[in-house]
């Protein structure tokens, strides 16, 4: 699911509004962009503004942690490794992008 969420904040980036439905279940997410600094984070009819950065930095720590924990848990020669690479090298080219230190994810900041 963190990887949904990291491809919207991507999305974002290039347009002001991203939005889809879970994998699992037909529940709307939409973010837009009110500001350069502010997300309208909506899930269905609920709605919050969240600060863009701390978001964006929250995503990617979460996507990263996840990434490398099933990769430490299962082992390179689990069959989905080179997918779990792929999107962890995915998402730590991303954080170089937009300017989040990668140190600060493997401080566990």
């Amino acid at each position: 699911m963190l990887d949904l969420f990291s491809s919207d904040v991507n999305e974002v980036h290039m347009d002001p509004q991203s939005e889809r439905c879970f994998p699992d279940m037909p529940v709307l997410l939409r973010m837009t962009q009110v500001r350069s600094n502010y997300l309208l984070f909506q899930l269905e009819s609920k709605k919050w503004l969240l600060p863009m950065d701390e978001f964006k930095t929250a995503i990617y720590r979460g996507s990263t942690s996840f990434f490398t924990n099933l990769i430490h848990c299962f082992g390179t020669q689990h069959t989905q490794f080179p997918q779990w690479d792929a999107e962890l090298k995915r998402v730590k080219q991303q954080t170089k992008i937009y300017g989040i230190p990668y140190s600060t994810f493997e401080q566990g900041e």
